[in-house]
């Protein structure tokens, strides 16, 4: 690749992140100019990478290689984006510390898990802007194969049959989640897994299928569990945890929300089908103008499959608290 075309990769990638804020800008302006500043910075890092010809185009993050996805759930109309963290020369050993120093949160366990292990991507930075102000920051983390789980590893989820456990997200609000592979995953495998977190019985199944209009589950599937620091403190000595909750250093962890992902090729016809689907798992007006904008109507004019495919993976979420919601990662165009 001559070195104007590998700028021009780059360049693309950095314009269509602006083309869809631009977008997204008509429902949420102040958090689309929060989302600007933060991507603005992680992307010129990479356009200055020393490996130009592949800068644009180098991630494991996203299926077109782009070091940058945006996401959306039904939950709230919230700007969220998830990125890599430094160009594509720096050592994938490194990526954590880094993301953990942008989004001031402690990495160091995680690290551990890591130190000595093959890597293949090491850690991304993940951001959140709500229109009110408020932000927030996560890290995920690669769990790399034959690491030791740190806690909350005790809780039983983590010994259940059938489950790869890949990543593990840390966030600044003190929340963890991890994230499993689940190979041949089937709808007793949901109740399953539900009721061993949050205690509940059917209701990830049931938005599943309202979803995907049908009680087959695609293969492979995927499937997370969120932490958060529990009311209780630490157990006296000798005490055992209550049921759904998991020790952890210097606190209690409870569980509070799950969620099941797929790739949305294995369920949606193309990007319109997706848009129909998932807005209709809302009753939130900003959220569902939101998704319209992130996508874009040029949508409705590209000629090939790959081209309409800006949707990439997509999820069901549960909460402890019965709430339920959708979301879906795309890229930017």
């Amino acid at each position: 690749m001559s070195a104007a075309a590998a700028a021009s990769s780059t360049a693309d990638v950095v314009d269509a992140v602006e083309r869809t804020l631009e977008r997204a800008a008509a429902v949420v302006p102040a958090a689309a100019t929060r989302a600007r500043l933060a991507l603005a910075a992680l992307l010129d890092g990479v356009a200055r990478s020393t490996w130009p010809e592949i800068a644009g185009r180098f991630s494991r993050l996203t299926t077109s290689g782009a070091p940058v996805e945006l996401a959306w759930t039904g939950r709230d109309a919230s700007l969220r984006w998830t990125a890599e963290v430094a160009p594509p020369e720096t050592p994938t050993a490194q990526r954590l510390t880094l993301a953990g120093t942008w989004a001031g949160v402690d990495t160091q366990s995680l690290a551990q898990a890591q130190h000595g292990r093959p890597l293949r991507y090491g850690a991304w930075l993940a951001g959140r802007h709500a229109e009110d102000g408020r932000d927030g920051a996560k890290v995920y983390a690669e769990v790399p194969d034959g690491a030791r789980l740190p806690d909350p590893a005790a809780h039983p989820v983590f010994r259940s049959w059938g489950l790869t456990w890949r990543m593990a997200g840390v966030a600044d609000d003190g929340t963890t989640e991890w994230y499993a592979r689940a190979e041949r995953a089937e709808e007793v495998d949901l109740l399953a897994f539900e009721r061993s977190t949050l205690g509940s019985d059917g209701l990830l199944r049931a938005r599943v299928r309202e979803l995907l209009r049908s009680e087959a589950l695609p293969r492979p599937c995927g499937l997370s569990v969120a932490f958060a620091p529990g009311p209780g403190g630490s157990p006296s000595p000798g005490e055992s945890p209550s049921p759904g909750e998991s020790p952890s250093p210097g606190g209690r962890t409870v569980p509070v929300a799950i969620t099941w992902f797929a790739p949305a090729g294995a369920v949606f016809a193309d990007d319109d089908d997706a848009v129909r689907r998932l807005s209709a798992t809302t009753d939130d007006a900003a959220a569902r103008a939101l998704l319209a904008a992130l996508l874009g109507a040029e949508r409705a004019t590209t000629t090939t499959a790959a081209a309409r495919r800006r949707i990439v993976p997509i999820g069901v979420g549960v909460g402890f608290d019965g709430s339920s919601w959708a979301q879906a990662g795309l890229l930017p165009s």
